[in-house]
This record gives structure tokens, sequence and C-alpha cells, in this order.
């Protein structure tokens, strides 16, 4: 897929999320009809194309990350011999 596909696409799909969400204003809605979990299912298929991790998923990837970090290991092993 080219970069100008993907821009294409995500100009759509943003375009789509902000017709969802004029169209739940005008009808007086509290929601915005699936246009935030739109934008968020974007956002995560974006970072895919870049070989990011999703935003959402930063959290998780970050305890994984340290987990398998030796300094943080070192750190966690010295700080429970020493203490705080």
């Amino acid at each position: 897929m080219t970069m100008k596909y993907a821009k294409q696409i995500e100009q759509a799909v943003r375009d789509e999320a902000a017709q969802l969400r004029q169209d739940a204003g005008y009808a007086g809605e509290w929601g915005d009809r699936g246009a935030t979990e739109l934008l968020d299912q974007l956002e995560a298929w974006l970072a895919g194309l870049r070989g990011e991790v999703p935003k959402v998923f930063k959290a998780v990837a970050d305890t994984i990350h340290k987990k398998n970090d030796p300094d943080w290991q070192t750190y966690l092993r010295l700080k429970n011999k020493f203490g705080e």
C-alpha cells in the first residue's frame, strides 16, 4: 500500500468521523455515534503502518519492555536489597 493511498483512507475515515459527530450534534444526542471509536481504530491502523505500538497499547508495551530490560531488573534487585 502506498502512502498516498493510506492518506486517502485516513482522510476518508476522518471525514466520516466528523460527519458522525455533526449528525449526532444536530440530532441532539449525547454521544458521537461511534466517531471516537472510529478514530481510535484509525490511529491503531496508522501506528501499524508506521511499525509503532498504538497509543492504546503503550502502557502494556512499556511494562513488557521494563520486564525485559536488564538495567530495570538490576534496579529492582538493588531496590529490594537496600530499600528505597
